[in-house]
């Protein structure tokens, strides 16, 4: 049956109506705009600001790949930063870049096991650096590893003896230590506290930032007394240092700034317990009973808080207990120490298991006492001697209990110990010497003392019988002359006169020989740039003992040029000293 053309045109648009007006139902107002159809719709761009929703695939269905050879449209993301991080390959970084990571790199491995093998791996690195500003960079990069980990100050102290020993002897234009002490002075002239508009905003924020300032600043300080331990500091330096300290707390306690304050208090007490043993000797006793005098006033003051005053109290019972502390200082150790450590805790409470016996720090024992019981047992009787004290610092005392004897007197009876952990004694000088086991440090100690008894007598001849008397036989004479010069420097005129006149008594004698007195003296000039360090007037100094040296006939001035090699700075001054003896 035929259908009408009118029927066929209206059945054939039938679908597309259905389809408009669906989706005109899902249009608020039901009004659709005008010319509005579904393709309309679908083909709609999202909006500024707005995402394509991605495309949606039936479960198991995977997206289409992209044909070989093509690569993928990069996505932008949303939050994409001004500055993203990108990694860069190692042919794009130079050699500066290069050389300092790698000391960053080994400074991170540096243990207390592999010392040995990363210091010499260290000096290798640093030796390759030739530009002045990469040395300072990599200077202070040991300097910043040091002081962020104050437990390890020791080990970086002596890591930096090496440095500064294996450079020293190397053709360099930098001076280690210089450019590390010029770092040690900057860190420790800063402001212990910033000014508020550099602090954060937040309260949490800003103390955190506050207490690592504070630990950064108390590193420094505690790598500077282990730097003045291994001698790259001279004592002058300490002590204005200390003296700095002082005045510091003195100018804030005025300000009533107590933070600051009570800051620089915590580091004169950090310096203090650190080098106070190697300052406090006759040498410095009296600067060391005024330093005293004052913290004593400070512990009573009550200005400060309770735990600073505490402090200062600790550091004058150290003083006053000859530099030993109550508690072990708890250092680093190395694998094979902490292993031995263990072992003897394992013995010691087996030992107490056993026996009943409690091993104390003094060596002594503690709790029952055996006593041999029925069928071979052993039975703890009760320990009628006096029960261990306790101080405040938990540490554990035996009191020894003395019986009396005849006539009412105590008998004095020793207290057994199990193992014997007493210091052993020391050796004196005159035994070393004895024995004919002389070293260099012995030596210059031995010259030392007896150039001081020197500087208080003043008898010349003396002080020449003494010292051919120690190095009779050795090949140390040219210690003399090093030896007295570096020690003279920092007295007086006075004293270096002395010097300059053993110095003549000797030669005069035939005892110290033009080449004995040119190796002492070169050892002298080639260190002249780090004395100038502590000493500024070092030059001129030693300028006047060459041209006493002279005077005398102790040397010769082509002796000067020829072994001693003489620097440029030093020759004007050499030439002004002898038109004054003249």
């Amino acid at each position: 049956m035929d259908c009408p053309d009118d029927l066929q045109l209206i059945f054939g648009e039938l679908p597309d109506l259905l389809r408009n007006a669906s989706a005109v139902s899902r249009i608020p107002g039901g009004l659709p705009p005008p010319g509005f159809s579904v393709d309309d719709r679908k083909k709609k761009t999202p909006g500024p600001g707005q995402s394509r929703p991605p495309k949606q695939y039936p479960p198991g269905q995977q997206p289409p790949r992209p044909p070989k050879g093509t690569t993928p449209p990069r996505q932008e993301l949303p939050n994409r930063t001004a500055n993203p991080w990108n990694p860069r390959p190692s042919f794009l970084t130079d050699e500066k870049d290069q050389a300092l990571r790698s000391i960053k790199g080994t400074l991170n491995k540096l243990t207390l096991e592999n010392f040995p093998q990363l210091s010499v791996k260290l000096y290798d690195l640093i030796c390759t650096i030739t530009e002045e500003l990469t040395y300072k960079e990599a200077v202070a990069l040991v300097f910043d590893k040091a002081v962020s980990e104050p437990n390890f100050s020791k080990m970086y102290s002596q890591l930096c003896v090496k440095l500064n020993s294996e450079i020293k002897g190397t053709p360099k234009l930098f001076s280690f230590r210089r450019f590390l002490l010029n770092r040690c002075q900057d860190e420790f002239e800063q402001n212990t506290i910033p000014a508020l508009d550099q602090l954060p905003v937040d309260p949490v924020e800003r103390q955190i930032m506050k207490d690592k300032i504070k630990r950064r600043k108390l590193g420094n300080v505690k790598f500077i007394g282990e730097l003045f331990k291994q001698k790259l500091l001279g004592e002058k330096i300490i002590h204005e240092c200390i003296k700095g300290l002082f005045d510091d707390i003195q100018v804030y306690k005025q300000r009533d700034e107590k933070e600051l304050m009570e800051a620089y208090s915590e580091l004169l007490c950090k310096l203090m317990s650190t080098i106070g043993k190697l300052i406090d000797g006759p040498r410095a006793k009296e600067y060391m009973d005024a330093y005293f005098n004052r913290i004593k006033r400070l512990s009573a003051d009550q200005t400060f808080s309770s735990r600073l005053r505490f402090k200062f109290q600790d550091v004058l019972e150290l003083r006053s207990n000859e530099w030993v502390p109550r508690r072990e200082e708890n250092a680093p150790k190395k694998i094979a120490e902490v292993h031995a450590d263990a072992m003897a805790k394992q013995f010691a409470d087996e030992l107490e298991a056993v026996m009943g016996v409690t091993l104390t720090p003094t060596g002594g024992s503690t709790g029952t006492t055996p006593t041999p019981g029925k069928k071979g047992t052993v039975k703890g009787a009760r320990d009628t001697s006096p029960q261990p004290s306790r101080t405040t610092d938990e540490w554990q005392t035996q009191g020894v209990k003395k019986p009396k004897g005849k006539k009412g007197k105590s008998a004095s009876t020793k207290q057994p110990q199990l193992l014997d952990i007493s210091e052993p004694e020391s050796i004196t000088t005159p035994n070393r010497f004895a024995t004919g086991t002389l070293s260099a440090e012995d030596v210059e100690q031995a010259i030392n003392n007896i150039l001081q008894e020197y500087f208080v007598n003043t008898d010349t001849k003396e002080a020449v019988r003494a010292l051919l008397q120690l190095l009779k036989g050795t090949d140390f004479l040219s210690k003399i002359v090093e030896v007295g010069i570096s020690n003279s420097l920092e007295k007086k005129d006075k004293e270096r006169d002395l010097v300059s006149k053993l110095f003549g008594q000797l030669c005069a004698k035939g005892k110290l020989t033009e080449q004995q007195f040119a190796k002492g003296l070169k050892t002298i000039v080639d260190s002249i740039n780090e004395l100038e360090i502590d000493i500024p007037q070092a030059s001129k100094l030693v300028a006047h003992f060459i041209a006493s040296a002279v005077a005398d006939k102790c040397i010769s001035m082509g002796t000067l040029e020829n072994t001693v090699g003489l620097p440029d700075k030093l020759k004007p001054l050499v030439t002004e000293s002898l038109e004054l003896k003249k």
